[in-house]
């Protein structure tokens, strides 16, 4: 065992932890170590122990397996949970994500359009949006709009607006 590969490792572990089918698993970041096709593998087994009634507690800096995989989701502060959040009810109050280019577009212009502006790269901005999709592209129809992306919110950027608004709690 001691020769093994962190990968390997991680998959013995797994399998030695549903050998005798727990009602309760816990698993510390299940995934390191694990190449994409054993992860979508261990993802497929955990949605089937949660869909047998098991109860799976994960942790996980990766957020979007988090997203998921899992119903609830605590944030942690040394060694208190200071927020627990509903991942279906948090997926209604995602924002939109936002990313373009355009030599139009000023600092200026994407202030007044966004809630928050996540990065800017030269003429690439990426900024949060929060009122209906319509204005969004009625507004950017005045302007040459050279790559445009919107997308939802995902938790990772929910969780990283939360933890710099929330800093003395988090």
């Amino acid at each position: 065992m001691g020769e093994l590969s962190l990968g390997n490792k991680k998959k013995v572990a797994i399998a030695q932890s549903l050998i005798n089918n727990p009602k309760l698993l816990i698993l510390d970041e299940p995934t390191n170590g694990l190449d994409p096709l054993m992860q979508k593998k261990l993802f497929n087994i955990l949605i089937e122990e949660k869909e047998k009634g098991n109860t799976v507690f994960l942790s996980s800096h990766n957020l979007v397996e988090v997203q998921n995989l899992c119903d609830r989701v605590c944030v942690i502060k040394e060694g208190k949970i200071v927020d627990i959040i509903e991942i279906e009810k948090s997926k209604t109050e995602l924002k939109l994500k936002v990313t373009l280019s355009s030599s139009d577009i000023t600092d200026d212009i994407v202030l007044n359009l966004s809630d928050k502006i996540l990065d800017k790269n030269g003429k690439l901005y990426t900024f949060i949006y929060s009122k209906n999709i319509d204005s969004l592209v009625k507004e950017l129809a005045n302007y040459k709009i050279d790559e445009l992306l919107i997308e939802k919110e995902n938790l990772e950027d929910a969780f990283l607006n939360y933890y710099e608004n929330n800093k003395e709690e988090v």
